[in-house]
């Protein structure tokens, strides 16, 4: 499958396109006026805490407050010092001497990405490990109890929580006891340990009074006004604001870093168990006794130690300089910023599956080569400045495929369509063969053949559109299980290059097959569109008889009250005059007959068409 990334960029807008054997599959967007604000890091104020939802809200400057759940919230900072002081009070710096690595003052944008990406690293707390399993691997039918399988992987099972903020390119494997400590790699550089913290160690922290699930209680935790380091793990999305997490993470090349847990994982598309088992044991000879908690990425399969020494060197001293500027300011005030949307898909997307990346600006041209230089000097020369006149979206047509992607009917290769209707609480897809008549005798082969065309589809256009959340999808039903199963199997397949997590149930008794999908952001069409004025995007507005019926309705509760005056006046749209004087012309006579006054109709074309006026002159 060839793969090309399209970048236009201008003053105003920055729009990428990826392309999937000449087909658009994604769309990012960014606007001078509204960046994204996922994965930013704020210091903020408590200003409400919710005991009955185990909840705060959070003031971090942005207008409206963001919502903090109570296992997103981590207290002891402390524990987590990334420098440590040595016994004579100077500060020992494992990072500085490391040769390769970046300068404390790394600019955003350097082969080191600043971006902290929790869709990619989760937030995995120590009392929340059922989200951070694979239990592909290690499935609790295997122990005989809950307790035995609380026991063997040290932490309190909840199988009945869904695995919030994993993300597929950051699914990690159980926490298995490690072996003896393996010799430090740094050790010729390593600072004395710390001294013993007067609160306790990242094993002993302070106990607070809790509910009967044994988790801390929010109201034990915070309190109004106090100020807290916080990151952005959702955008706010419609009315709802933005969700946030004290479990900071910050993404690099190789290792994504996450401050405030001990776990090491993996990404699940590195399938193998020989590579995972060697990234897994390397990172954890890196980090030491430190308690540093790394997710290693996709891109890191069958890289050397050299790569992630200089990608732990550098995300340790980010997070240090985070939380001293955290220290520094008062809230609420932005303490850490991602970097431009190219420098983040090109560093999260741009590996070899690319044949080449296409950009129409000279200057950003200029940055992003020395900016793909510097992770990667192979793949410079994929890099290309385009030239010619004709817009580089309108050329490749991704144009043409953000128009479609606005509109609900989506038709299929052979004649088949699809339809997409998008609710505040889940996406409906239905599936129909439309024009399609099959190439044989069989029905069953042509609804299976629409279904399979429609599967592929399906899953592009919700790349597409970005969307997510619950998503039912209501298939052509088939009589033969092992087409319905061939249906699945090619709606997963098609799933498995999506970048989002997802999961996928079986078809149910009606035919419906319904998925999850992260949805981190807002899709497309929220993005690029607004609330239609007349209908206030429920896509009808009242019919014109019954407009005309309640002028009739308003007119007789008004007879009671009507006065001496000699007509009545009907301040109305224009499609509601000519329906008066012409189609509904009898609910006009039997209004002048009911009062027994004249009738007097004027346009106004500047009101909505629900609306109208009755006075009486």
């Amino acid at each position: 499958m060839s793969k090309e990334l399209l970048i236009s960029s201008t003053s105003l807008e920055t729009k990428l396109a990826i392309l999937e054997d000449d087909q658009v599959t994604e769309i990012f967007m960014e606007r001078s006026d509204n960046r994204r604000i996922l994965g930013n890091i704020y210091k903020g104020k408590v200003t409400r805490v919710l005991p009955g939802m185990q909840a705060a809200f959070v003031d971090i400057g942005l207008g409206r407050d963001t919502f903090l759940y109570v296992t997103d919230f981590f207290e002891d900072y402390e524990d987590y010092e990334v420098l440590f002081p040595d016994q004579e009070g100077e500060s020992a710096d494992l990072l500085t001497q490391a040769e390769g690595s970046p300068p404390m003052d790394a600019p955003a944008g350097n082969g080191f990405s600043q971006e902290p990406l929790l869709a990619e690293a989760g937030q995995i707390l120590p009392e929340r490990l059922d989200s951070a399993i694979d239990w592909d691997s290690y499935p609790l039918s295997e122990f005989p109890s809950m307790e035995a399988a609380t026991e063997r992987f040290g932490a309190r099972i909840l199988p009945d929580h869904f695995p919030i903020g994993v993300h597929q390119d950051a699914a990690v494997i159980p926490i298995i006891p490690s072996p003896e400590p393996q010799p430090d790699p740094w050790e010729e550089k390593t600072p004395p340990s710390r001294p013993p913290s007067p609160r306790g160690n990242q094993k002993n922290r302070r106990r607070h009074s809790s509910n009967r699930s044994g988790k801390a209680l929010i109201g034990d935790l915070l309190h109004e006004g106090k100020e807290i380091l916080v990151q952005i793990s959702k955008e706010p999305i419609g009315k709802k604001g933005a969700r946030v997490t004290s479990h900071c993470a910050l993404p690099g090349r190789f290792l994504v870093f996450m401050p405030t847990v001990e776990h090491v994982g993996v990404s699940r598309r590195i399938v193998s168990d020989r590579e995972r088992h060697r990234l897994k044991d390397m990172i954890r000879r890196l980090r030491g006794d430190n308690g540093w908690g790394f997710i290693v990425r996709t891109v890191s399969e069958k890289q050397d130690e050299s790569d992630f020494r200089g990608d732990m060197r550098y995300l340790t001293q980010l997070w240090e300089k985070v939380r001293s500027k955290g220290d520094k300011l008062s809230a609420p005030a932005l303490v850490y910023s991602e970097p431009s949307l190219i420098h983040r898909v090109v560093r999260d997307y741009f590996t070899d599956d690319y044949s080449v990346i296409r950009m129409d600006d000279e200057q950003e041209y200029e940055q992003l080569v020395d900016f793909v230089n510097q992770f990667n000097p192979e793949l410079v020369d994929r890099v290309r400045l385009y030239d010619k006149d004709k817009p580089i979206f309108d050329e490749f047509g991704v144009t043409t495929e953000m128009e479609k992607a606005l509109k609900p009917k989506v038709w299929l290769k052979k004649g088949g369509h699809i339809v997409i209707n998008q609710t505040e609480a889940l996406v409906a897809i239905d599936v129909n063969t439309g024009k399609f008549v099959g190439n044989t005798n069989s029905l069953e082969d042509t609804i299976t053949q629409t279904n399979l065309n429609a599967a592929k589809e399906v899953v592009r256009q919700l790349r597409l559109r970005d969307l997510g959340g619950i998503i039912v999808i209501d298939f052509i039903d088939m009589e033969e299980r092992k087409n319905r199963q061939k249906v699945l199997n090619a709606l997963q397949t098609e799933l498995a290059k999506d970048k989002a997590p997802s999961k996928v149930l079986q078809f149910n008794d009606f035919g419906l097959v319904i998925l999850t999908r992260k949805r981190a952001k807002q899709s497309l069409g929220k993005l690029l569109c607004q609330p239609c004025r007349n209908c206030q995007g429920t896509g009808m507005t009242k019919s014109i008889r019954t407009i005309c019926l309640s002028i009739h309705q308003e007119l007789q509760q008004m007879q009671v009250s009507l006065g001496n005056g000699r007509k009545i006046q009907i301040r109305c749209h224009p499609d509601i005059s000519e329906a008066l004087r012409n189609g509904q012309r009898q609910i006009l006579k039997k209004i002048e007959a009911m009062t027994g006054k004249a009738i007097a109709i004027k346009i106004d074309p500047s009101m909505h068409i629900e609306q109208f006026d009755l006075v009486e002159t």
